[in-house]
């Protein structure tokens, strides 16, 4: 049984939460994986019980920008206490958080997950800084797109993983146009 920790900032109705209960309610159901989502802040309960419904376990930690030390120290007593074979964070510029815990912890897999393309921290003078802990920090690099990676990792090498949509869902059906026209008249 393989256990992945994903560090986000929050769970919220954004492209990381939906990105990760495409994927993971397919490798839940479909592989033998324990997948732990790491959160901070007051989470969308909407978004929350699709990431539990989807098999993952949730736990909330306190938030990087108010409690640094304490985030750490969470950080490190999860990996501890689960001893995952992958920490992946998608955090982007801070992804170092959890992937330095996990760097000390000797946690063999470590994957940064760039989701930005442009700066999103203050202040900007540490982003240089925040950038570099990240590629030390890390020993796989994988961004939603090109620009992302680019931006995040500079020439290192980077795999792009595109968002996982279920195109079913947003295919054309004539019935469900018409069943629209009837409640539109």
């Amino acid at each position: 049984m393989k256990k992945v920790m994903h560090f986000i900032s929050g769970i919220k109705s954004g492209g990381v939460e939906q990105m990760l209960v495409n994927y993971t309610t397919r490798l839940n159901k479909n592989s033998d994986y324990i997948q732990y989502i790491i959160y901070q802040h007051e989470p969308d309960k909407n978004s929350l019980k699709k990431l539990e419904e989807a098999g993952n376990i949730c736990i909330q930690i306190p938030d990087k920008m108010h409690f640094p030390i304490r985030n750490i120290i969470w950080s490190i007593k999860l990996i501890r206490k689960y001893r995952p074979d992958i920490v992946h964070a998608h955090m982007s510029l801070l992804n170092f958080f959890p992937l330095l815990a996990a760097r000390v912890l000797a946690v063999k897999h470590r994957i940064s997950h760039s989701h930005i393309s442009r700066d999103n921290v203050a202040p900007k003078f540490m982003i240089p800084v925040f950038k570099l802990l990240v590629r030390f920090s890390s020993n796989s690099y994988l961004a939603c797109g090109t620009d992302a990676g680019t931006y995040l990792y500079g020439k290192k090498n980077f795999m792009v993983i595109n968002n996982a949509v279920e195109i079913q869902k947003y295919k054309f059906s004539e019935e469900k146009e018409e069943k629209k026209e009837i409640y539109m008249e």
